[in-house]
């Protein structure tokens, strides 16, 4: 039977880990960063939202020079998604692994991930339930569409796949909810379940 806040903790655990890793994935990134030419696409920006709000520039204008400008701000921040990407894997495949199916942020609030079935968990294992609710694969195949695929082919890419990823997680968040073994998705595609750690 699962601990009635087990969810909560699960939750909390997850948005400490996610805001742990972006942190560090800023720092990191901070040097390669090019920070005039994004502020420089971010006025750009601005000034194309007041000329359409003013009338200057139709509806397609406005659309494909906003576009262009999102998508030179994803290429630029190509170097952040990519440590992320890095990071996310180290931290929730590696570092958990060995560290006895704990991040920090799970350490912090009492829990742990365990094999569902009392086998010994594999890196597979982390790869499987990190892919899903780590957004590990979705945050691989947006990256892609930045570097392969053309503006157009790359928006309606990160579109679909956005939504896709909401979805995801949303329905992991139920299943964690509502499910009696409080299994999510991840849980179901790592043979994974997270219970209350012993002090």
């Amino acid at each position: 039977m699962k601990s009635k806040n087990l969810w909560m903790r699960r939750i909390l655990a997850f948005f400490i880990d996610t805001l742990l890793i972006s942190l560090v994935a800023s720092f990191i990134a901070t040097p390669f960063f090019d920070y005039t030419s994004v502020n420089n696409l971010r006025e750009n920006s601005e000034k194309i939202m007041v000329d359409y709000e003013n009338g200057n520039i139709t509806t397609n204008d406005y659309i494909d020079s906003a576009t262009s400008i999102f998508y030179r701000l994803a290429q630029k921040n190509g170097v952040v998604t990519l440590i992320s990407l890095f990071l996310s894997v180290l931290y929730f495949v590696i570092y958990q692994f060995y560290f006895n199916g704990q991040t920090l942020g799970k350490k912090i609030l009492g829990i742990k991930v365990v094999s569902n079935d009392a086998k010994p968990l594999t890196i597979d294992n982390y790869i499987y339930r990190s892919f899903i609710v780590n957004s590990i694969l979705f945050n691989i195949i947006t990256f892609s569409f930045v570097v392969f695929a053309s503006k157009e082919v790359w928006l309606v890419g990160i579109s679909v796949f956005g939504l896709l990823n909401y979805l995801v997680l949303f329905i992991c968040l139920l299943m964690i909810i509502f499910n009696k073994d409080g299994r999510g998705l991840q849980d179901l595609v790592g043979n994974t379940k997270v219970v209350l750690s012993s002090k």
